[in-house]
Order: C-alpha cells, then structure tokens, then sequence
C-alpha cells in the first residue's frame, strides 16, 4: 500500500471519527425507556421562500405520521429565527397546521440555532423528559446523544431521506457539526 493510501486512510479515520463515535454513543447504548412519550421534537433544516426546504418538510410529514398513530399532547419545532425574515419555528408550525395538527399542541423554540441549543432548550425551558427524536438518519445519532446529555429520554425516529445536492451537503455540514459537539461537550470550545 502507497504512503498516499494510507495517509489518506488515516485522514478519513481522524474526520470521520466524531460522527462514528456518537452513532455508538448514540445507538451502541440504547436503554429503553420507561414510557410511552406523548411529544414529538421536530429539529430545523432550513427554509426557502417561507416553505420547508425538502429536508425539513420529510421531517414534518415524519412527524406528523407520529402524531396521527400515537397519543401525542406535545409538538416542539425547534429552529433559526435570525432575523424577521427567516422563522424556521414559524415555517414548521404553520406546515404542521396545515396538515391538520391542532395550533394549541405546537410549541415555538425560535433561538433552536444548533441541535446542541434545541436539546438544552427542550430539557430546559421546555421541561421535556421524554420525546420522539425526528430528524434524518445521519443527524440522529448526534442529536439522539446531545438530548440524552441533556437528561432526556429520546425515541430517534428517522425521517426519509433525501437524494439532492443539499442531502449530500448535509452529510459533510454533520462531520464538521459532529467534531463540534466533541468540543463543546468536553470544554474545550466556548462555542
């Protein structure tokens, strides 16, 4: 084997092994939990022109096929409200409305900027304890293991998967999120 092969097999080990430990972290420990939650938590991923961006809306409908199967009192969107122009929580609240879930069960986190800031937030301000996680499979891990970190009991459920450019994106913006999350849970980055 070339001394380029195995720099750049060692290269990909050291990126990529943020994301592989919390998919163990994550899903290598699984404990179940001691019930039935009755809240779902929606986290961001984007939105265009005042409509979910693909990403997202997989998520609500995901979310939304929960809510109509199970006993849910609770639905946290949590996302980006960086200015009166772009309201993630306000995109995803009004899409859940229009597919027939009622205003009064929707609760509004517009600072969820970072899946880290949703799940400190959920625990805390939302006093969740127990939820169903909804996001895509390669951000699952991450989030499963920061709301667990935060105290909560989570159920992740993944939404389908998109095959765009922005998909792939996605994948890459969740390596560099997942070193991150290494930082910031070991007090190494104020971030």
């Amino acid at each position: 084997m070339s001394l380029v092969v195995k720099f750049l097999l060692v290269a990909m080990v050291i990126i990529l092994f943020p994301f592989w430990l919390f998919t163990i972290l994550a899903f290598g420990n699984i404990v179940p939990i001691s019930q039935t939650p009755n809240t779902i938590i929606i986290l961001g991923a984007g939105v265009q022109n005042g409509e979910p961006s693909k990403i997202l809306q997989l998520r609500l409908d995901e979310a939304v096929k929960i809510y109509k199967s199970k006993k849910i009192e609770t639905i946290l969107v949590s996302g980006d409200n960086r200015d009166i122009y772009y309201n993630e929580p306000k995109v995803m609240k009004n899409y859940l409305e229009d597919q027939g879930i009622p205003s009064d069960l929707i609760k509004i986190d517009v600072l969820g900027i970072r899946t880290l800031d949703s799940c400190q937030r959920a625990s805390s301000i939302f006093n969740i304890k127990q939820a169903y996680l909804v996001s895509q499979a390669y951000h699952l891990a991450r989030a499963s293991f920061l709301c667990r970190q935060e105290g909560m009991e989570v159920v992740p459920v993944s939404a389908e998967d998109s095959c765009t450019p922005i998909y792939c994106s996605q994948i890459i913006r969740e390596i560099g999120a997942s070193w991150l999350a290494v930082l910031n849970i070991s007090g190494v980055s104020g971030l």
